[in-house]
């Protein structure tokens, strides 16, 4: 069973299509890379799959259970967590309070205290930030909350993490980090979604690369394969492409 299933998700805001019948499959262990222009729906598509909005048609399944009618803190619960491109810490609390938070709200079972503060420091010592457990948030710098948002995420034992943007605006040493962390996430077991812009990260990462472009799904494949597909040249060029319509079981 497919860990994961978009079937023909569309998502209008007011007259702007968003996403337009898209679908997607995704299997448990993979990596799974969503890439495209600014505006092509790439997360729109994680706000659908995690619940911050309903899909207006189309349906989600997460291990074989519809999903597309839940709200955000049910699919967190069932074990979908994300990232968000602008990170959301809690800037007055410490970065430790911040993790226990999500370790004590986005489970099915919520751990009493004690043991939420062993979760989230391990996860905090997992992505480096363990030195800084007493600090407030609004002190990190913008790797570190990045790092944080990551932390915030597992701490919630999820089986999927969409990771949004947990790359950008960072050097070369920052990149590299994180693409170490995320190889060892998967390694721990946990399925890994991510919208990347930074290339070497998504060729270096990925299993499959998903491409979005104007709110439709235009290729999907292994990283190689996609960055030579003449569909995709040809759309981020601007020139017209023939449309393709997978079919919905709903």
């Amino acid at each position: 069973m497919s860990l994961l299933e978009v079937h023909q998700v569309t998502k209008r805001f007011g007259g702007l299509l968003a996403l337009n019948r898209v679908s997607c499959t995704i299997e448990p262990g993979q990596i799974t890379s969503v890439i495209g222009p600014n505006g092509a729906g790439k997360t729109t598509l994680f706000n659908l799959i995690a619940g911050e909005f309903p899909p207006d048609a189309g349906c989600i399944f997460f291990q074989g259970e519809p999903i597309h009618h839940l709200p955000s803190n049910a699919i967190c619960k069932r074990g979908i967590a994300r990232t968000y491109q602008m990170v959301r810490p809690f800037l007055r609390l410490t970065t430790l309070s911040n993790v226990i938070v999500a370790a004590v709200f986005g489970r099915a079972q919520s751990p009493p205290q004690r043991q939420a503060e062993a979760i989230a420091r391990r996860w905090l010592e997992f992505i480096g930030l363990e030195e800084k457990a007493g600090v407030p948030a609004s002190r990190l710098t913008l790797a570190e909350r990045k790092r944080l948002e990551i932390a915030r995420a597992l701490a919630t034992e999820p089986r999927l993490l969409l990771l949004d943007e947990a790359i950008a605006g960072l050097n070369p040493v920052e990149v590299g980090q994180i693409m170490d962390r995320i190889r060892e996430i998967r390694q721990i077991g946990v399925t890994i979604v991510l919208i990347e812009h930074v290339m070497t990260a998504v060729l270096g990462l990925s299993d499959i690369v998903i491409v979005l472009n104007h709110g439709e799904k235009i290729a999907a494949g292994p990283p190689q394969e996609v960055a030579n597909d003449p569909e995709v040249v040809r759309a981020y060029l601007g020139q017209p492409r023939s449309r393709w319509e997978p079919r919905c079981p709903c």
